[in-house]
């Protein structure tokens, strides 16, 4: 029990073919139950090296809780974070007046096969590979809701 209370998955708990069985499982019910929804990580090594758990036990049975983080098929394809550099443009008739974007946009993360983008004010809040849209101060926008961000893309 002690090596559970890390929050670490062990391999003699939990051999490689049951995990493996129980993901394949879990994303057939998903399939079936709610279509929208697919596992993030499918890979087993994830499972065991970072994934969150809870353990306890009911009567002779030892019951292992794994956090297998979900994700909307909709947000599947991988963003790629476009930073955005303001440049002055000179004014065409004065050479002494510019023009320069008014926007506190730091980066867009984008994909043209997602019909989805995320405006990003700081640098700070893509500092993962995926994000959880829960702790995070980042808005999913639709890519038929036009801003600035978007604008700067299309």
């Amino acid at each position: 029990m002690q090596l559970l209370n890390t929050h670490n998955l062990a391999h003699f708990f939990v051999c490689h073919h049951a995990l493996n069985r129980a993901l394949t499982y879990f994303d057939r019910y998903l399939e079936s139950n709610h279509p929208e929804l697919t596992l993030l990580r499918r890979d087993i090594q994830h499972y065991y090296r970072q994934a969150s758990l809870s353990v306890f036990r009911s009567r002779n049975t030892l019951v292992i809780i794994i956090d297998a983080p979900l994700t909307a098929k909709v947000l599947l394809p991988p963003l790629h974070v476009y930073q955005v550099e303001r440049v002055p443009l000179l004014s065409p008739d004065r050479h002494t007046h510019y023009t320069l974007l008014a926007t506190d946009l730091a980066a867009i993360a984008y994909n043209p096969d997602s019909g989805y983008y995320l405006a990003v004010t700081s640098l700070h809040d893509l500092n993962c590979n995926i994000l959880n849209l829960h702790d995070t101060n980042l808005v999913v926008y639709k890519r038929g809701v036009w801003t600035c961000a978007i604008n700067s893309i299309n």
